[in-house]
């Protein structure tokens, strides 16, 4: 027999985890959206990152082979979570920002970038 007040306790926990995954959901959906958003500029970086390869292949100087921006633990240098999922190819954006022979970086930080994107958004809890 259940009485009066019990139910309260199961539609809380109900009604919270309704809450949670629709912010779980919310949070996957900016991920989604700041990772289309990066590869939209990536595209438009890429014309002047094949310029700037073009460039410095001639004059035999700084070409970016590969680059990737990802998070790695500080410590053992290891990837954080999946590599896949916690990381991106970075080869056009930093070729982008490749003048005379160096890479001109903002001193900011990388997921401010244009056409860079937080790696962990969507992953975090």
């Amino acid at each position: 027999v259940i009485k009066g007040n019990d139910f309260d306790g199961a539609e809380s926990s109900v009604d919270e985890r309704n809450r949670e995954m629709g912010l779980f959901r919310r949070q996957q959906q900016q991920a989604e959206n700041a990772r289309d958003e990066a590869y939209r500029q990536r595209n438009v970086m890429e014309r002047q990152a094949k310029i700037s390869v073009a460039k410095e292949e001639r004059e035999e100087d700084l070409v970016i082979i590969k680059a990737i921006y990802g998070v790695m633990d500080s410590e053992s240098y290891e990837w954080v979570g999946d590599r896949r999922l916690c990381s991106m190819d970075a080869t056009a954006q930093v070729q982008f920002w490749v003048q005379d022979s160096s890479v001109h970086l903002p001193a900011m930080s990388k997921k401010h970038m244009l056409g860079f994107y937080d790696v962990m958004m969507g992953l975090k809890t």
